[in-house]
């Protein structure tokens, strides 16, 4: 195992409570878990709906309530939310992400003071009054203090969206490599030109560093196996 490999087993495996502080410009990796690691996202309903949330709050005060915005036919969605992405400023720039059936990943760009925060509460606040709506439950859904790591050179960002990319294989949410460009809660398909429909995640920072679409291809791919190895090994840490 090369040393860029320890470092991000390190980083992985111990992922400190947040320690750093969110700069306005600066990249971080996001991440948080639910409580005693209960499912909260049983099925595409659930998928969708932390998407289009994802997607609503990367804005800084939209005039609509959430609740009121899901009741506009679908097309006056669609232009409401171009709207906002022509007029409103970002809490944050999505560069990634993952949904796992119990816990999500992010790499963020902070854009406003205080916006990575900012954006969470909102995401995981809405989230969470929709589940325990919808099972029924109450008290909180995810874990207090969501994670985050201060992205701090390029070589990190790569690894570490590889990391968050290949979570669904990790996870075994699905078996086979290529079955990832058509898994559609991550952000792999965005970088890989198989989405269907507008994404909110900004790839060219990293596209940019990749410069070709194979390229980025074979990075993930190459190293799914040590992904699983990685899984491994945080199982036998946590024991």
């Amino acid at each position: 195992m090369c040393l860029t490999q320890l470092v991000i087993l390190n980083i992985v495996i111990t992922m400190p409570y947040r320690s750093c502080i969110f700069k306005p410009g600066e990249i971080y990796h996001i991440f948080n878990r639910s409580i005693a690691g209960f499912t909260i996202f049983s099925g595409v309903t659930y998928y969708r709906r932390f998407y289009e949330l994802t997607d609503y709050y990367q804005f800084v005060k939209p005039e609509l309530r959430f609740s009121l915005y899901l009741e506009l036919p679908h097309k006056a969605r669609l232009n409401y939310i171009s709207q906002l992405k022509s007029t409103h400023h970002r809490l944050v720039e999505i560069l990634a992400f993952s949904f796992m059936p119990n816990h999500f990943h992010f790499l963020l760009k902070e854009i406003q003071v205080g916006g990575i925060s900012e954006f969470i509460k909102r995401l995981q606040n809405s989230y969470a009054k929709y589940l325990n709506a919808r099972v029924k439950r109450t008290g909180a859904v995810f874990q207090s203090m969501f994670k985050g790591i201060h992205i701090e050179s390029d070589e990190l960002l790569l690894h570490v969206l590889r990391y968050i990319h290949l979570n669904p294989i990790t996870g075994l949410a699905i078996r086979e490599f290529n079955e990832l460009g058509a898994y559609p809660w991550t952000s792999y398909p965005d970088y890989t030109d198989q989405r269907n429909n507008i994404s909110f995640v900004n790839t060219s920072v990293i596209k940019g560093l990749m410069q070709y679409k194979d390229k980025l291809i074979s990075f993930h791919e190459d190293q799914k196996d040590y992904q699983r190895m990685l899984a491994q090994l945080k199982y036998l840490c946590m024991e």
